[in-house]
């Protein structure tokens, strides 16, 4: 074994070279060796036997080095000879392998991970270049149609300075993506998946908040942490997380878990790359591009995106992003490929495009949008579903300290049937003493015949025309405990209607308890009131932080 580490020079070198020479042969009737001794494995590097088995011979070699060459470079460079190529990505302890024991003030680190035995890793400043195991997405990234996220085994580079942010990568693989979203039950699961044969570590998991009023919008994402939030067994598909997750949220919305991971498909090595481009033109343009094509033989398919942002004056801004896919589509145009199962991709090229506007004023506070893509539009990591079209804006203008003037428009569309549903609010908010917020408005919205959102099955057409008041107050004597009260009612069909109470309590500093009672009279949201559904919900939740970090969530 050699070690060096050199007090003159930031450089940590560590590293085994063995070889052995076996002379003779076990008997048949010998006790064999344990296939699994990690102290008395067979050395396969330059391992050579001769015809009779009576000699043989192997080595085996292992090196870690990390250090700074030429000024301020940083190189991390790993290799094994007897490591098992494919097992797993990001190879990092395991928690709840080996019985592990650490000390009160231990840190825990990961260098050189990769499922190849080699890794290397060259760092200047913000530019990076690597061999071994990376996630195709830069953090910080604000794609949203054009959003690329996987975790592969190849070459990455990452050029950065204060104008210019370049990033590219390829891996030679059989790796395939799969993206499936799990409604939220209010349990930890567990929860399975439809391919039990996913690459350990490659999964990344979400915790999604979807608008109730629109669900194909995801108003909030919270990626959670493998082994602190929780467990996933590749062997049999199951998501068990640490602590349970609401299936609503305080105002209904619903919640979902999303797991992004990758599974071996087998057949032939393919080549995957792309890259991505964020150049800043001066203080208030920026521009992007992203473009990747996989060559996978069940399914060849390029994304390509172009965005930008502009920063306008008062508080202003504004963003643009384009973006498509080509599918080649399988079966018959592959040629025969083995395995090729016809219908698991839409063939064709489809277009997706967004523009967002927002503003933060003083007095005026708003948010416009209009996003839409074709059926066509085939990207899983994309933040918005193929085959939509959402739009909207929400705004709010302070008249004076205790009084705004509210007001919203929605607008989704389901582009397959051209089912679409709009409507819009208007209100006015009035702060009262005592801690007393009110607000008073009109709500008009109305559907064609065909349903805009799948699984949000309604009665269709309709029409409403409502008034709505809402009332929330902290009760009086009890500082950590707040009440609120909604009713909602159509002005020309009583039997349309909304009505709601709710409260919270603040327990301790970093906790509250929640409660929510509805009855509606529709089977999705306060834009789809009916005469002939109805609905009661019942919401009782913990809301609580118990570390930095991480949440608990119960109902």
């Amino acid at each position: 074994k050699i070690e060096f580490v050199p007090e003159l020079r930031p450089m940590m070198a560590a590293g085994i070279v063995e070889y052995q020479v076996n002379f003779g042969s076990l008997a048949h009737t010998a006790i064999q060796p344990s296939l699994n001794d990690g102290f008395e494995h067979q050395l396969q590097l330059l391992s050579t036997q001769n015809a009779a088995g009576s000699v043989g011979s192997g080595g085996h070699a292992a090196l870690l080095l990390k250090g700074k060459i030429k000024g301020e470079t940083l190189l991390t460079m790993a290799y094994d000879s007897d490591k098992v190529s494919g097992e797993r990505l990001f190879r990092d302890i395991q928690p709840d392998q080996y019985y592990p024991v650490y000390g009160d003030s231990s840190i825990r680190g990961y260098d050189a991970q990769s499922t190849s035995k080699a890794y290397i890793r060259i760092d200047h400043g913000r530019t990076y270049l690597l061999y071994g195991d990376y996630l195709t997405s830069e953090p910080g990234a604000g794609n949203s149609l054009g959003n690329y996220s996987r975790s592969m085994t190849g070459v990455k580079e990452h050029f950065e300075n204060n104008r210019v942010s370049l990033t590219g990568f390829a891996s030679y693989d059989t790796l395939r993506q799969i993206v499936e979203e799990i409604p939220a039950n209010g349990t930890s699961g567990p929860f399975t998946l439809s391919n039990p044969n996913g690459v350990e570590n490659s999964e990344k998991v979400e915790v999604l908040v979807r608008s109730r009023n629109q669900p194909a919008l995801i108003l909030d994402i919270k990626q959670l942490s493998r082994f602190a939030d929780y467990e996933f067994e590749p062997f049999t598909g199951q998501l068990l997380l640490k602590s349970p997750i609401l299936s609503l949220d305080f105002n209904l919305n619903p919640i979902s878990l999303r797991v992004t991971y990758e599974v071996q498909q087998g057949g032939n090595k393919f080549w995957i790359g792309g890259g991505t481009a964020l150049v800043k033109l001066n203080k208030s343009l920026e521009i992007g591009g992203t473009f990747v094509e996989d060559s996978n033989p069940q399914d060849p398919n390029k994304l390509f995106a172009v965005s930008s942002s502009i920063k306008l004056p008062a508080k202003t801004s504004f963003i643009a992003e384009f973006a498509g896919t080509q599918h080649q589509g399988i079966g018959s145009q592959l040629g025969g490929v083995p395995g090729a199962q016809p219908g698991l991709s839409n063939a064709g090229t489809g277009f997706g495009y967004r523009f967002e506007l927002k503003h933060d004023g003083n007095r005026l506070k708003g948010r416009a949008f209009f996003t839409r893509t074709d059926a066509n539009f085939d990207n899983p990591t994309s933040m918005t579903n193929k085959g939509r079209g959402e739009s909207g804006f929400k705004a709010s203008y302070a008249i004076n300290g205790t009084t705004r003037l509210l007001g919203e428009f929605i607008r989704t569309q389901d582009v397959a049937n051209n089912g679409i549903q709009q409507g819009g609010t208007i209100g006015l908010e009035k702060s009262l003493p005592g801690n007393i917020q009110t607000v008073f408005g009109f709500r008009h919205a109305e559907s064609n015949s065909n349903p805009a959102n799948v699984g949000n099955i309604g009665v269709t057409p309709n029409s409403i025309n409502t008034i709505l008041s809402k009332i929330s107050l902290q009760v009086p004597h009890w500082n950590k405990m707040t009440a609120s009260a909604e009713y909602e009612q159509d002005v020309s069909d009583m039997r349309k209607h909304m009505m709601a109470v709710g409260g919270t309590y603040q327990l301790w500093e970093k906790g509250k308890v929640y409660f929510r009672q509805e009855l509606i009279s529709s089977l999705g949201d306060v834009y789809s009131l009916n005469s002939l559904q109805r609905r009661n919900t019942t919401q009782i939740g913990i809301d609580t932080t118990y570390y930095k970090d991480a949440h608990v969530f119960s109902e």
